[in-house]
Formats: C-alpha cells, sequence, structure tokens
C-alpha cells in the first residue's frame, strides 16, 4: 500500500516529576510498545500522550507530572507545565513586539534617532528582569495550559487523525447495553462498531477498505467465518453452520478486532496517530501475534504507540518496536 507523503511524527516525549517522584524520556518509532509491570504508570503516559495531543489540560494532567514536552520529527513542540527555550524566544519576541509599539507611541521617542531607539530596544531585550517577569507573567496566567505554535495548532487540528482506544473500556462496553429506543436494546461496543462501520462503507477510497476486508477476513478465517460488505450493509458469515451473524452474534474478541480494524481503515486518508491501551484483551494469543502487521497493512500512515502486558504483540516482528517502561524512567530532578 502506498504511504502517505512524510509527516511530523512524534519523536520523544520528556516528562518531570511523573507522578511527583521520578522523571521521564522516552523516543519513538513509526510502531511503539510500551510493557512494563502493573503501576508502572504505562497507560498514565498514554493518556498523557492523548491529551497533549488533543490540548486538553484536565485535572488528571495537572496532577500526574510537573512538566511535560512532546516533540515532533519537525522540531516542533508540545509543552504543559512550562515553555521550552523556543516558546521562550517565540514570548521574548512578542513582548519586545509590544515594547516596540509602546515605543513608537511616545511622542518624544519618535523624535530620536532610529540608533537611539534600537539601542533602547536592545537593552530592554538583554535585561533579565524585564524579560524574566513577562514569561512569569504569561505563566501564571496560564499555569495548567498547553503551549504549541500556530504552525502544530493547524497540523493537529486540519489534518492530523488521532484516535485512542482503550481495549479495557471495549471489553466492559461490549457488555454494558443500552435503550435505543422502540424496546430495542444494544450494547456501546456494537454501537461504535457500527459508527466505524458506516464510515467505511461511505469512504469512496477502495484502497482501505478492500485493506480492511483482506485483513480481517484473514484473523476470523481462524473461527472459520468470514467478513462481507456490499454498499451500505455489513455481516459475517459462519462456515460452520452456514449461517449469516449479525454483529452482536459475534464474540466479544471477534467484535473488538473488527472495531479496532475499520478505525484503523478510517484513518488511512490523513496523516494519523493511532494509540491504543492493551488491545490484547480478549484477543486470543495468535491474533495478539498479528494484530500489528494486520494494523500496518491496513494503514500504514499512522504512528502507532501501544502499551501493554503481552510479549506476543512484538513477537511477529516487532522486537525493535519493544521498550521496557523500567528503562526510560529516571532520577527524579528536583531543579
Amino acid at each position: 500500500m502506498d504511504t502517505y507523503p512524510k509527516f511530523p511524527k512524534i519523536k520523544n516525549l520528556r516528562v518531570n516529576g511523573f507522578y511527583g517522584y521520578k522523571d521521564i524520556f522516552m523516543e519513538f518509532k513509526d510502531v511503539t510498545v510500551i510493557v512494563g509491570k502493573n503501576g508502572m504508570g504505562k497507560t498514565t503516559l498514554l493518556k498523557l500522550i492523548h491529551s497533549l495531543l488533543i490540548n486538553t489540560s484536565d485535572e488528571y494532567l495537572v496532577s500526574i507530572c510537573n512538566f511535560a514536552e512532546l516533540s515532533f520529527t519537525d522540531d516542533e513542540s508540545i509543552t504543559f507545565g512550562g515553555l521550552n527555550d523556543e516558546f521562550k524566544r517565540i514570548l521574548l519576541e512578542k513582548a519586545v513586539d509590544d515594547r516596540i509599539d509602546e515605543i513608537q507611541k511616545n511622542k518624544k521617542l519618535k523624535s530620536k534617532k532610529t540608533n537611539s531607539i534600537k539601542k533602547i530596544i536592545a537593552d530592554m531585550v538583554f535585561n533579565d528582569l524585564f524579560i524574566n517577569n513577562k514569561l512569569s507573567d504569561t505563566l501564571k496566567m496560564h499555569k495548567d495550559a498547553i503551549f504549541y505554535t500556530e504552525k502544530t495548532e493547524k497540523y493537529i487540528r486540519n489534518e492530523l487523525k488521532i484516535r485512542y482506544i482503550s481495549t479495557v473500556n471495549i471489553s466492559f462496553n461490549a457488555e454494558n447495553n443500552v435503550d435505543v429506543g422502540n424496546s430495542i436494546s444494544t450494547n456501546l461496543l456494537d454501537l461504535a462498531t457500527n459508527k466505524e462501520m458506516i464510515e467505511l462503507l461511505k469512504n469512496d477510497n477502495r484502497l482501505y477498505k478492500d485493506a480492511f476486508l483482506e485483513q480481517v477476513n484473514i484473523m476470523l478465517s481462524d473461527t472459520n467465518k468470514q467478513f462481507f460488505t456490499s454498499d451500505n450493509e455489513y455481516w459475517v458469515f459462519d462456515k460452520n453452520t452456514n449461517k449469516k451473524l449479525t454483529l452482536s452474534q459475534l464474540s466479544s474478541g471477534e467484535r473488538q478486532l473488527i472495531y479496532i480494524l475499520a478505525t484503523a481503515a478510517n484513518i488511512g486518508n490523513s496523516p494519523a496517530i493511532f494509540l491504543m491501551d492493551e488491545p490484547e484483551i480478549s484477543l486470543h494469543l495468535s491474533w495478539q501475534e498479528k494484530i500489528l502487521d494486520v494494523l500496518r497493512k491496513i494503514n500504514n500512515n499512522m504512528q502507532i504507540i501501544i502499551v501493554t502486558h503481552s510479549p506476543a504483540i512484538v513477537m511477529n516482528g516487532y522486537m525493535d518496536s519493544y521498550v521496557d517502561i523500567k528503562n526510560i524512567v529516571m532520577r527524579y530532578n528536583h531543579e
């Protein structure tokens, strides 16, 4: 499958004061699989990345770290809880521009020679108190804000597609039925899967629909089933019973699989970041071993970041994507 033209991807993440007592630094590839024991903060890191990407500085983010910086391969970055040197430079330029406006409004200064005005500006630029006051005022006004440049904001809002899937929630939602009216009851996983499938069926680009069908049927062949679509309908045929099955008649693992793969196919037309928390839940071991390869074959335009407890996820050619969380934890820097 042709790849999307080169686009900025997540390069690294730096976190200070993670849980209040440790620092984190990690680098990312096209596929990154974070593993580690319970309680080490894998899911928290994934949620932190998601919060930074969607610009949500909620109480959760505020409570887990003092500072975080998510850097991209184009040297742009997103920060929370403070400013990196680039943001300081931008703020300084803005502060100096504001002061220039003040100078130009002052009739006495207007009459002075240009060189004199430049000297005044130069003195202010190198005045630490002036600079620090400007930065301090900005941080006080936005102490819990997420900072990123206009370029990054436009990229995230207009081009980048971000998907966060928690299979812990998926498994819960597979059994969590809701009343949709007319005495019809369904569950949240089926609703979400149906939404993704409707979007996929409407997509005029056959490339990702065909890739989805090919890969989902490779996976379902393990249970002797086959997935079919028409212009506005989809179903599964059970070769064991020669019966046509609806989504609700499938196992939770099969429904979860279809949801994940359809979501991946639906973000194939744009640069994308696909975040998944414990995708192995409800998936058979053989599916765990195949899931990364299948996702990449459906859509290799996305950067995949996964947290997992299952070593099987990386066994099928993705050992170089493996990151043990204990190896990215550093001594807490109190400065």
